[in-house]
């Protein structure tokens, strides 16, 4: 559910990574830091672009994690989908997040 969030937040005026991007800066820097992804957001249009495309990224890999869930559930011996649900899941978080710290460090997404 939460991967069709983000994804339909596509669609609306802020996508979900402006959002979660705005409370990071604010827990890290103060009011300021919001204040300052507001401005970039109004202001640059390539970080309009690039918070929309890590949205994307991230929503359709969410929505990925869940359909190779239900594939496990239903392709193994209920004794193992445990198993291989959390070697899934730990396996795909850790190359999202792998892809989404270099990604937004290259693009100055980094609060």
């Amino acid at each position: 559910m939460f991967g069709l969030w983000v994804l339909a937040s596509l669609l609306m005026r802020r996508p979900f990574m402006l959002a979660a991007g705005r409370t990071i800066a604010t827990a890290k820097i103060g009011d300021e830091g919001a204040a300052q992804w507001e401005a970039r957001w109004n202001q640059e249009p390539r970080f309009r672009h690039d918070l929309r495309f890590v949205s994307l990224v991230v929503g359709i890999v969410l929505l990925a994690d869940a359909v190779v869930r239900v594939i496990i559930a239903y392709a193994l011996p209920i004794s193992a989908v445990p198993l291989a649900t959390t070697v899934q899941y730990v396996v795909m978080l850790a190359c999202l997040l792998s892809w989404f710290f270099w990604y937004t460090n290259a693009h100055g997404l980094r609060a």
